[in-house]
């Protein structure tokens, strides 16, 4: 009877510990459970806040613009568009060069996956026809395991010709808009937006939203095209044309800074300057107001494609100008270079030296890569 007695006492603790163990072991799932939706919940958090950018006080930069895509993308498979941009960075990294601007839009097209425009037909070689991988993806993947910075650069108004502008389909904008006056115009070859009008401006700020929201660039950027032809063949006249254009600045400046604050955006505008920057006449800019006041640009890469001997814009005398514009702004001064008219001679080096030795400078940037590599 005590063995029978002592086997039912065994037998009540066994269970007891089996029980304690059990509900341990369901305490440590729990807790780690809580503790993995903890890190979910923190990782989310996070990714909505500013993120870490790769970018530099003293830019070395070189443009990376459709027309290198020629050879480096344009009918290429995932594996051979790797391989080219993976030998265009080391070699650029060997050059010491720090931040790369790749063009993500040219004609109105995409170089990414992009809900408002079509793919380009420097992609795949034919326009609107979707490629087996994501150009900027890949880009921005490989710039970024180099320490490199890369922003995205627009061209924000310049369309394609009539024969590409057939090939697209007419869910687009700029298919269901083509040949409407209020919205595009053309000159010489291409089509070009009204940026007076406001579905225009929102397609543009759209655009800009998705690169920055689906892509982890480190800057944004605009080219010297802004009103061509003329206001007047938009039906407008100049004062409308600088406020439509500010309007437009600024809207990408906000849309930017409300994403990240840490994305720069910058402009690079025409290097023309007398008494003061030329494409605020020519193209109705209003670079003195951008560059003087907050809220519009970060940097201004102004594009001084003269050699230091000119005889009409000798280069140092019109960085001088540009200088005295951002000297005590908030606004950085970058330089562009033209490697694609000094190549052949030692000038690009010692415009370069010029920039480097520069206190009122940020930096320079070299139009383009085909032209240095």
């Amino acid at each position: 009877m005590k063995r029978f007695l002592l086997l039912i006492s065994y037998f009540f603790i066994f269970i007891t510990l089996f029980c304690s163990c059990n509900n341990i072991s369901s305490i440590i799932k729990n807790q780690e459970k809580k503790l993995n939706n903890s890190a979910i919940t923190n990782y989310e958090e996070t990714s909505k806040t500013d993120s870490k950018k790769i970018n530099y006080d003293n830019i070395k930069g070189v443009w990376i613009s459709y027309l290198e895509y020629g050879w480096l993308m344009t009918e290429k498979s995932e594996e051979e568009f790797k391989n080219n941009i993976v030998s265009v960075f080391d070699n650029l990294v060997s050059k010491k060069i720090n931040t790369v601007i790749v063009q993500v839009r040219s004609h109105s097209d995409s170089y990414y996956n992009s809900q408002y425009y079509p793919w380009s037909k420097y992609v795949t070689g034919t326009v609107s026809k979707k490629p087996s991988y994501d150009p900027l993806k890949i880009m921005v993947q490989e710039a970024h395991k180099r320490n490199l910075s890369i922003h995205a650069w627009i061209n924000p108004y310049r369309v394609m010709t009539d024969e590409l502008m057939e090939q697209v389909p007419d869910n687009y904008s700029i298919k269901k808009w083509y040949k409407n006056t209020e919205y595009m115009v053309k000159h010489e070859n291409y089509w070009y937006l009204n940026p007076s009008n406001n579905e225009v401006q929102d397609l543009i700020v759209s655009g800009v939203n998705e690169l920055c929201s689906n892509y982890d660039i480190d800057g944004i950027q605009i080219d010297d095209y802004f009103y061509v032809p003329s206001p007047q063949q938009f039906n407008c006249n100049e004062i409308t044309a600088q406020n439509s254009t500010t309007e437009l600045v600024q809207k990408i400046y906000n849309t930017v800074k409300k994403i990240d604050k840490n994305i720069l955006f910058g402009i690079s505008p025409a290097g023309n300057y007398t008494d003061k920057p030329k494409s605020d006449t020519t193209q109705y800019t209003q670079l003195e107001l951008w560059c003087t006041q907050t809220g519009y640009i970060d940097y201004v890469a102004p594009q001084i494609y003269w050699s230091c001997d000119d005889k009409i814009a000798p280069f140092e005398t019109i960085l001088q100008k540009w200088e005295n514009l951002c000297k005590n702004n908030k606004v950085d001064l970058v330089v562009g270079l033209a490697g694609y008219k000094f190549s052949q001679t030692n000038e690009l080096n010692t415009q370069i030296d010029i920039v480097n030795n520069n206190n009122n400078t940020n930096g320079y940037i070299i139009f383009r890569y085909d032209n240095i590599k």
